[in-house]
Formats: structure tokens, C-alpha cells, sequence
């Protein structure tokens, strides 16, 4: 089976367990969101996102 890198190190898979998965589907680009606040819409991208995961 295949091994997943672990906080702990190298793990068999088959040791694994039940795997919750998530995703990263909205980031935050730091310190340019607050210098350049125009650059960023936040609702819009929002409602982009959750009608893409919708589809």
C-alpha cells in the first residue's frame, strides 16, 4: 500500500484509519488585501467559489 507522509513521518496507508480530506478553495494573499484592498472582492470571489463547489 501506498505511504502517506505523516507530522509524524512516513505512514503505511494501511495504517491509516478513516481520512477526513479537505481543501483549500479560498486563500488570503496576506498583506496585499489589506495594502490594495480595490484588488480583492471578497463577496464576489466567495460566490464564485460555493457556485463552482455547487456544480
Amino acid at each position: 500500500m501506498a505511504t502517506t507522509q505523516t507530522v509524524l513521518g512516513p505512514l503505511d496507508g494501511s495504517q491509516l484509519g478513516v481520512v477526513l480530506s479537505h481543501e483549500h478553495v479560498l486563500i488570503s494573499m496576506g498583506e496585499d488585501a489589506r495594502h490594495y484592498p480595490w484588488m480583492y472582492d471578497w463577496q464576489r470571489t466567495r460566490a464564485n467559489v460555493v457556485r463552482e463547489l455547487r456544480e
